[in-house]
């Protein structure tokens, strides 16, 4: 039997006669330059990936550094700001309500086309030859003459300046309304002396247009035949025919020559007469094709059969024949019939009818108002309605004449329009928009009724509708009584219409500007809005936009009201921004209030609705300020519009009114201030224990013109602990005239003070109190750096360069290419050449040490600036800039002021926003300021961080 072999060892088991065998050891790992370069790589990676997010958002860790203190909340900046600026808004408001009031006569428009190479001549409908020579204009362009048959009172000067007398036209490149020339237009306008205003000589006349507010008459020839008149305008507007050296002249009616020609083609029967229609009593002129509306187009065809003859026409001769029949209802009738009474012409027209008194009637071939492209839902109103109105300037003949009514149009038209409705409400005709004059235009009764021009007579016959629905006045026979006087003289009016006439004027003042806010009776809320949220800083008292998170306060701002006849000026008081910590008071004071006659009234209330028009519930009451005293005023807690506080206004409404129909008053003066507590102060206690005050110059003190609303500062103390200031203030001798005081008297019971500050006005009113600090966060060293995070140096340098260079290259190639010897075209290119390569040389070493200077900018240039608080003004200076003084004195420190968190320039450039600097948290400044705007080198954008720390 063999012997068995034995099992081998388990793997843990060690035989007891053998060693131990070493444990093996694992491999030390070769690192080796990939793994360095791996190592690096991470290193580099994280700290560029550190590094632009610093770049793009230096302050995206500074939420979580809790270990550096809590950041200030970002506050508004506000700026005392003159009227200065806004004042231009105010005029080019100005300006569009008066080419809002031109009426012109597109139907007879000419235009055509301008190349620089050939030039263009464009000849009008009565003659005017516009010659536009080459060059005038630097590209291709379309240019339009339009007939001006209207002009508004506003730009008609008849108290001896250029006077626009002969055939107008508004003169437009491309729709645009203002172009100016780089060559002169030849402009021959033709002469007819029979229409002329009495007192104007032909001899006179010249060649002028309108613009920038005023006539402008140029050197002009005048025709030996005196057929025509021509000279050379600069600029496109208005052109035509002026008289100058005429002394004061009143124009006959409001139209121009233009106007009369219009009127003299239509009674020719021209191309707009080329049909009749007769009914019982009228003869209906009438065109063809587009000059007539076709019953494909009319609304109110609704399958009709035309028999020839458009339903438009037809339904114009079934209204003025009912008009005629019944036109007693209103107190007016139309006499024997002649020819030229009863004609009926259909043209086009600008405007709705043209009636003369005593016809022939004149009515728009279409019935499509400015800029309407599609018919409104009560078109038969407006026909109907049109038909009437002129068919009573036939009647009104019967009571006026030429001598009697020249220049008082005013009276014949608002008659007429309120007669109109008043005939179709009677007759229970068809309802329609009676407010399609009067609901664009906010402004009406700054102009006296008897002035009234353009649509404005048609918008007063709201004022009559009021006087009948509100008054219960019998208006039709107050007209008929005035038509009998013969003369429509303002004083005329008011007998005829009693004793009741300026009271009733009153309370339509109130209506239409006041309580319309809430009721949407006359002027609608889209007009409302556009009108009062216009810029106008007498009733803005801030604006914001244009500033790096700054509002403008216009805390003090004084008007002189005209007070006209029979009119009632409007304000609205608002603010988009206020200071959110201060209660801000609102003064409205007529300091010359004494010398004004019984006739004015002035009436003031607050509104404490969000500023979304129409307002919701009910008008709040209007209170009377007697005007007729010495020094009244009015006192309003006033919030910012944008929300409403049951214990201030958000808006207040200032009416003014002069409800005299015989006599314009003198000006009155309206004072209104923002009366608010000065933007900052501090105080420290001294060694000797007194307590030393300093704080910033009031605004109102700023802004104020030779003390008429400033009076001076109080002072109170308070403990710490205590939420309210006492009543009496500590300068017990007065109000204080200057920004500093030292507190002598402070009680020795071992507790801490806080002091305020106000500000008092003329009137003894006060403002609200400003919380002194117990130490200025501003005043001392600041040390940082100033970065340039938008925007480049180095590229706008460039392009000036290159463009200036590229002038000089025009002016060498002139120069070479006028001289005659071949030599000396030589040698002048050989000058070129070398002032070429020079200008290549010098500009790249310019722009490479401005590359250099870029780069470090970008990176931050080290800066030291001081601030001094001295006399309630701060002052900033810089010490330093990349190591080296500057040098700086006094002289050179930049004004600032301050509004609690931030420090901004006092100086205002145009077009530049203020530097702002900003507390982001104690001792600590960071704002970035920015700056855009258009160049001759282009458009250029920048941004500026300051990133610094008070020493």
């Amino acid at each position: 039997m063999s012997k068995a072999s034995a099992p081998p060892p388990l793997p843990s088991e060690t035989p007891p006669d053998e060693p131990a065998p070493t444990q093996p050891r694992k491999p030390r790992p070769n690192f080796g330059c990939l793994g360095c370069f791996w190592t690096f790589s991470l290193f580099v990676f994280t700290a560029v990936a550190a590094g632009a997010l610093w770049w793009l958002n230096p302050m995206w860790f500074d939420r979580m550094a809790m270990w550096r203190g809590p950041v200030l909340s970002e506050q508004t900046v506000f700026i005392a700001a003159d009227d200065t600026r806004s004042d231009i808004d105010v005029e080019m408001q100005r300006q569009k309500r008066i080419e809002s009031g031109i009426e012109r006569w597109p139907g007879a428009a000419v235009n055509t086309g301008y190349s620089p190479q050939s030039g263009a001549t464009l000849q009008t409908i009565e003659g005017t030859m516009l010659q536009f020579p080459p060059g005038a204009m630097t590209g291709q362009a379309r240019i339009e003459a339009v007939p001006v048959v209207g002009l508004p009172e506003e730009i008609i000067d008849t108290s001896g300046g250029p006077l626009p007398v002969g055939p107008l036209h508004d003169v437009r490149v491309d729709g645009r309304a203002h172009t100016v020339f780089s060559t002169p237009v030849r402009v021959r306008v033709p002469i007819d002396a029979k229409s002329l205003p009495a007192g104007v000589d032909v001899k006179n006349l010249r060649v002028g247009s309108y613009a920038e507010g005023k006539w402008e008459a140029v050197p002009s020839r005048l025709d030996p035949g005196g057929k025509f008149v021509e000279g050379e305008v600069q600029h496109a507007s208005l052109i035509g025919a002026v008289a100058i050296g005429t002394g004061a002249v009143a124009l006959v009616g409001k139209f121009t020559e233009t106007g009369r020609t219009l009127r003299r083609i239509i009674a020719q029967r021209n191309t707009y007469a080329k049909n009749v229609y007769d009914t019982d009593n009228f003869s209906i002129y009438y065109g063809d094709g587009t000059d007539i509306l076709q019953d494909g187009a009319y609304p109110l065809t609704a399958g009709r059969a035309s028999d020839g003859v458009p339903c438009y026409v037809k339904d114009v001769g079934r209204w003025i024949e009912d008009a005629r029949e019944h036109l007693d209802v209103v107190g007016m009738s139309v006499g024997r019939g002649v020819p030229h009474r009863w004609g009926v012409f259909l043209a086009p027209l600008d405007n709705f009818g043209s009636t003369a008194l005593g016809g022939p009637v004149i009515i728009d071939n279409d019935m499509l108002g400015r800029n309407e492209t599609s018919y409104p839902p009560d078109l038969e109103y407006r026909i109907h309605n049109t038909v009437v109105h002129e068919l009573i300037h036939v009647a009104q003949d019967d009571f006026f004449n030429a001598s009697n009514a020249t220049g008082q149009e005013w009276w014949i038209e608002s008659t007429a329009e309120y007669l109109g409705n008043k005939y179709l409400a009677l007759r229970g005709g068809p309802k329609g928009d009676k407010r399609y004059y009067v609901r664009n235009d906010f402004r009406m009764l700054e102009t006296p009724l008897d002035e009234a021009t353009a649509e404005r007579p048609y918008a007063y016959a709201s004022f009559y509708e009021f006087l009948d629905e509100q008054r219960g006045m019998d208006v039709v026979a107050a007209i008929k009584r005035t038509n009998e006087m013969g003369a429509p003289k303002l004083l005329n009016v008011s007998r005829g219409f009693g004793e009741d006439f300026g009271d009733g004027f009153i309370k339509f003042a109130k209506a239409f500007y006041h309580d319309n806010l809430w009721q949407d009776r006359f002027a609608s809320p889209q007009t409302v809005a556009a009108d009062l949220n216009t810029v106008e800083v007498f009733t803005h008292l801030s604006a914001t936009g244009g500033q790096q998170g700054a509002v403008r306060l216009y805390t003090y701002v004084e008007r002189q009201l005209p007070m006209k006849h029979l009119t009632a000026q409007y304000f609205n008081f608002h603010a988009p921004r206020l200071p959110a910590d201060i209660d801000a008071k609102l003064v409205i004071h007529f300091p010359n209030a004494a010398g004004n006659p019984a006739g004015h009234d002035a009436f003031v209330s607050a509104i404490r609705e969000p500023r979304t028009f129409p307002l919701r519930g009910s008008p709040t009451e209007l209170e009377w300020i007697n005007i007729s005293a010495a020094n009244q005023s009015a006192v309003f807690d006033i919030t910012e519009s944008s929300h409403a506080d049951a214990k201030k206004a958000s808006q207040v409404s200032l009416l003014v009114i002069n409800h005299s129909a015989l006599s314009d008053g003198p000006e009155l003066t309206v004072r209104r201030w923002l009366l608010l507590p000065p933007d900052s102060g501090s105080f420290k206690r001294l060694d000797n224990g007194h307590y030393a005050l300093t704080w910033q110059t009031a605004i109102l003190r700023q802004q104020d013109r030779g003390g008429k609303a400033f009076k001076g500062y109080n002072v109170y103390r308070r403990k710490s602990g205590d939420k309210e200031f006492p009543a009496t203030p500590l300068n017990t001798d007065g109000p204080l005239t200057v920004e500093t005081w030292t507190d002598e008297h402070v009680p020795n019971d071992g507790a801490n003070y806080t002091y305020g500050v106000t500000v008092v006005d003329q009137l003894d009113n006060e403002s609200d109190h400003r919380v002194l600090d117990n130490e200025d966060p501003f005043e001392g060293v600041w040390t940082g750096k100033v970065i340039l995070v938008k925007g480049s140096i180095t590229d706008p340098v460039e392009r000036w360069a290159k463009q200036d260079h590229e002038k000089d290259r025009k002016d060498y190639q002139q120069r070479i290419a006028s001289e005659q010897d071949a030599d000396a075209r030589a040698r002048l290119q050989r000058q070129w050449d070398d002032k070429d390569q020079e200008f290549e040389k010098d500009l790249k070493t310019v722009l490479e040490a401005l590359d250099k200077f870029e780069e470090v900018a970008r990176f931050g240039i080290p800066a030291t600036f001081r601030v001094k608080l001295e006399d309630g003004k701060y002052y900033l200076k810089f010490e330093k800039f990349l190591g080296i003084e500057t040098k700086a004195d006094d002289k050179d420190a930049v004004e600032m002021r301050r509004n609690t968190n931030a420090l901004m320039t006092v100086e205002q450039l145009d077009n530049v926003s203020p530097l702002i600097l900003r507390l982001h948290r104690a001792d600590e400044i960071n704002s970035t300021w920015e700056w855009s705007g258009d160049t001759e080198v282009g458009n250029l954008s920048y941004g500026i961080r300051f990133d610094f720390k008070r020493e």
